[in-house]
């Protein structure tokens, strides 16, 4: 279901449990490209191992996953009492997803304007690239929240002639079915970011 270019396909890496980003890996259940019609995917990697949300004491997966519930969290020596244990860790592309939906949805807020092709190709622009994996193992490498975001708000606010933000640890790459578009500049009056139809490309 995700070989379509225009699709957003996330895969999963590991923060290995530190906040260093260099030591983030490929987590070994997520899928390797390429896809139907030797398309290059996935498109980029977010974190999805261990990933700590709230849970509904109702629902079957609070019965059937007990062993993934945690307690409320503890700080300046006191602890949150509650009567059922309310955040669950899990792991799996479905939690590192909504990863960068989130981001997509932050981008949206720097600007508006954007068009579904131009975040994914924005997601895809800014992602960092680990050297120890290939394009169709990490994409066009990890999910850079920050940069994804400041580069958003900079096509929405930049003036002419402005520098848009760059950072070297950028990937710069791009994919689209299995071509892949590296070094350059976007412009958000490119035809490739216009809605056309149902479809965007």
């Amino acid at each position: 279901p995700a070989d379509a270019p225009w699709v957003l396909t996330v895969g999963a890496s590991s923060s290995m449990g530190t906040v260093n980003r260099k030591d983030d890996t490929l987590a070994a259940f997520s899928s390797r490209g390429p896809a139907v019609g030797h398309i290059a995917k996935p498109d980029i990697l977010a974190s999805g191992v261990g990933i700590v949300s709230t849970i509904s004491w109702e629902g079957c997966f609070y019965e059937n996953q007990s062993q993934f519930l945690l307690p409320a969290p503890c700080g300046g020596g006191k602890c949150m009492a509650t009567a059922h244990m309310p955040y669950m860790s899990m792991t799996g592309t479905s939690m590192a997803a909504p990863v960068v939906s989130g981001v997509a949805a932050l981008m949206l807020e720097a600007n508006p304007r954007l068009t579904p092709n131009m975040i994914k190709a924005i997601l895809q622009y800014t992602a960092e690239l680990h050297g120890n994996y290939t394009g169709i193992e990490q994409g066009a490498g990890f999910l850079n929240a920050l940069g994804a975001i400041e580069l958003a708000r900079f096509y929405a606010t930049g003036k002419p002639g402005s520098k848009a933000p760059f950072s070297p640890s950028w990937s710069r790459h791009i994919f689209w079915g299995n071509h892949r578009l590296t070094g350059g500049v976007m412009t958000m009056n490119s035809s490739a970011w216009r809605k056309i139809g149902r479809a965007h490309v």
